[in-house]
Order: C-alpha cells, then sequence, then structure tokens
C-alpha cells in the first residue's frame, strides 16, 4: 500500500486535504472520486526529494505565462471558461496542475481572477489581469497580456543571470585565491620572515589568517545569520519596494530597471486601451502592476488628467518617463492611436533594456577579470618580493 496526501473539494464547496493508502494512484483517484469530490491535487507522500525543506506549491511565472497564453488562446477560438480549464487541466505539468485548481473554484461557482489568486506564487500577478478581463476589457485580451507580461519578466530576468554568472564566477575564483593565500600560504612563511626582519606585509597577512583560521566557527555561523537575516528582510513586501525605487537611482542598473519597468507597463496600457478601457482606469492598472517610482509617475499624469490635461501633454510632462515614450504619447493623441503609440514605445524601452544588460555582460566580466587577477598579482609579487630578498640577504 501506498501512502497518499491529497486535496479536494467536496459537493458542497468545503476544501478537504488529509491522507489514505491506496495500491497505487488511480486507485486513490477511485477512492476520492466516489465520495463525489473534485480533486485538486495528488501527492505520493513516499517519494520525497532530499535536501528539501517544504514542498513548494507556489506557481512558478513560466507556468503562470504558459496558463495565461494557452487560456487566450482557448477562448479567442470560442471555448467557454470552464471548458477551456478543463481541456488545459487535462495536461501535464504545472500547468495542468494550475489549470485544474482555478477549474475547481470556478465550478463552485468562483471568478478565474480569485482561483488565480488563491494559487498563490506568480498566478498572483496574473489574477490582477484576469480581474481587469472581467471587468469588461476582454479577458482573452487581459490574459495574452498577462502572459506576454510574465513571459517578458522571465526573458529579463534570464538575460539578468546569463549576464552576471561569468562575473561571479571569476569573482569567486579570485575569492578562493585569495583566501587559500591568506590562510594557508602566508602563514607557512611567517616563521620564517620573522627572523629576517623583512616581509612585514606578508606577515600582517600571515596574522590575519591566523585569526580567521582561529575564529572560522564564528565567522561561519555569523555569515549564516547574515544570509538568514538578509532573506527575512528581503522577504518583506515593503522592503522589497523600496529597494526597487532605489534601483532607478543606480547609475548602470537605474536606466535599466527603468526601461524595463516602463517596457511592460506600456504594453499593459496598450492592451487596455485596444480593448475599449477608459485611459484613466488603464492607468490605474498599469500603476498597480507597475514598481513604486512608475506608479507613483502614472498616479500624477493621472491626476493631471482628471484635472483637464489632455492625455499626450499629461504625458509629455512626465519626467519620470523616457522620452521616447512622451513623444511616442504625443504623436498617438494627434493621430487618434494612443494604444498603438504605447505598444510601438514599450518595445522600444524592453528592446533597450535587453541591449543594455547585453552591454553590461560584455563590460563587466573583463573588469572582473583584470581587477582579480591585478589583486592577486599584487599579492603574489609582495611574497614572492620577499623571498627574494631573503635570497640576496642570504649570498
Amino acid at each position: 500500500m501506498t501512502q497518499f496526501r491529497y486535496i479536494s473539494v467536496g459537493p458542497d464547496g468545503t476544501r478537504k486535504s488529509g491522507r489514505l493508502d491506496a495500491p497505487g494512484e488511480a486507485d486513490a483517484r477511485r477512492l476520492i472520486s466516489a465520495n463525489g469530490d473534485l480533486l485538486v491535487d495528488l501527492q505520493d507522500v513516499s517519494k520525497r526529494t532530499w535536501f528539501r525543506l517544504e514542498r513548494r506549491t507556489d506557481v512558478p511565472p513560466a507556468a503562470a505565462a504558459e496558463f495565461a497564453l494557452e487560456l487566450s488562446g482557448l477562448l479567442r477560438a470560442g471555448a467557454p471558461m470552464r471548458r477551456a480549464l478543463d481541456i488545459q487541466s487535462g495536461g501535464a505539468g504545472p500547468t495542468a496542475k494550475l489549470a485544474g485548481a482555478v477549474l475547481a473554484h470556478v465550478e463552485n461557482g468562483g471568478s478565474l481572477s480569485e482561483g488565480l489568486r488563491q494559487a498563490g506564487g506568480s498566478a498572483v500577478m496574473l489574477a490582477e489581469f484576469a480581474a481587469a478581463g472581467e471587468a469588461g476589457a476582454g479577458l482573452d485580451t487581459l490574459m495574452e497580456s498577462g502572459g506576454r507580461f510574465l513571459k517578458a519578466r522571465i526573458e529579463a530576468i534570464s538575460r539578468i543571470r546569463n549576464a552576471l554568472a561569468y562575473p561571479l564566477f571569476i569573482a569567486l575564483l579570485g575569492l578562493v585565491a585569495v583566501s587559500v593565500i591568506t590562510i594557508y600560504v602566508a602563514p607557512a612563511l611567517a616563521p620564517t620572515l620573522k627572523g629576517t626582519g623583512q616581509g612585514g606585509f606578508v606577515i600582517w597577512l600571515a596574522g590575519l589568517g591566523a585569526w580567521t583560521q582561529a575564529h572560522i566557527s564564528w565567522l561561519a555561523a555569523g555569515l549564516a545569520t547574515c544570509v538568514l537575516v538578509t532573506s527575512l528582510i528581503l522577504g518583506r513586501a515593503s522592503v522589497r519596494r523600496r529597494l526597487a525605487a532605489g534601483l532607478w537611482s543606480l547609475p548602470i542598473l537605474g536606466p535599466i530597471a527603468r526601461d524595463l519597468d516602463v517596457g511592460q507597463s506600456c504594453d499593459v496600457l496598450s492592451a487596455l486601451l485596444a480593448a475599449g478601457r477608459p485611459l484613466e482606469s488603464a492607468l490605474r492598472f498599469a500603476a498597480a502592476v507597475s514598481g513604486p517610482h512608475l506608479a507613483s509617475v502614472y498616479d500624477t499624469i493621472g491626476q493631471n488628467i482628471r484635472d483637464g490635461q489632455v492625455a499626450g501633454a499629461a504625458f509629455a510632462a512626465a519626467a519620470g518617463l523616457p522620452p521616447e515614450v512622451r513623444r511616442l504619447a504625443l504623436l498617438g493623441e494627434k493621430s487618434s492611436a494612443f494604444a498603438s503609440a504605447m505598444r510601438q514605445a514599450g518595445q522600444i524601452c524592453h528592446d533597450r533594456a535587453l541591449r543594455r544588460i547585453d552591454r553590461f555582460a560584455a563590460l563587466v566580466g573583463p573588469v572582473l577579470v583584470i581587477g582579480m587577477g591585478a589583486a592577486i598579482a599584487l599579492l603574489m609579487l609582495s611574497i614572492l618580493g620577499t623571498l627574494s630578498g631573503i635570497g640576496d640577504s642570504v649570498l
């Protein structure tokens, strides 16, 4: 017999969870369905992954994006909501699991946006797009926009990770080399150098290495504590918002963060306006899914529009937006193609951000190689110079 952990929804809408013993997965599904329950999740308890503290159920961004794009295509093909979710849940992987959970919520009288919020993870962001679609902006259009929104974030994060992988590897190698010289090489040479009156820097380095060896346990505990405290602090939404706001002021990373945020928000604005959503409502939604700095810019634009200023002039007066967005907003208003102008502006900003990430990756790698190489070379030259001086004095 195999033990399974299950989550199901009863005929009256109550959520049930627990464990049951069954010969196999098919038997477990049959036992749950026999009671009239709708199975949402079924896990084999015996199949555990080592080094895993807890089973994560958050929806990953890739699964949420794929779910949104698939659902948008099915809705545009004419499939009803429940039928579309049923088709998606018949597949495999996290997308089918998300569709099954949302379908269970919809069949019990809930909405798509509520089901996505309950799923957690990246589906919470997708729920904002679903809520806008349910409010009359077109569910198929907004789900496609939400899928593209998450896809753009995934692409940007992937580019940033690829850009930082090589520099971080070089930095790690350099730190390892410096640590080996400090902890092992310098202390081994210190007894020989103390009697010669030379090698003051090497002797100081040896003292630092000896102190590190004596307090290695405390240093490791302190490092682990710092990592834990940092992860807890970064887990707070208020801290992440402040960091996101401060990121815009950095010299190199600031323009990249601004273009990524503006590019995604302009794409959302374009989708909402093309679906017939009023500009003020579209600005409120774009502010809700944007970073804190850009959200304040959109709030200011919305307030200026409510005060009687035309949209093009309100965008042109927003100093926090890139000049391309302001110029295209003016042009779009004059040509009565504001949605198309926003889409083009978003594409320009997004492409420029990706180019800047690639240039940053091409620059930071060689700089780190030269910097770490120079630091290690200076250490080795200092040690070799001291040993050479001892040899000359002996001769």
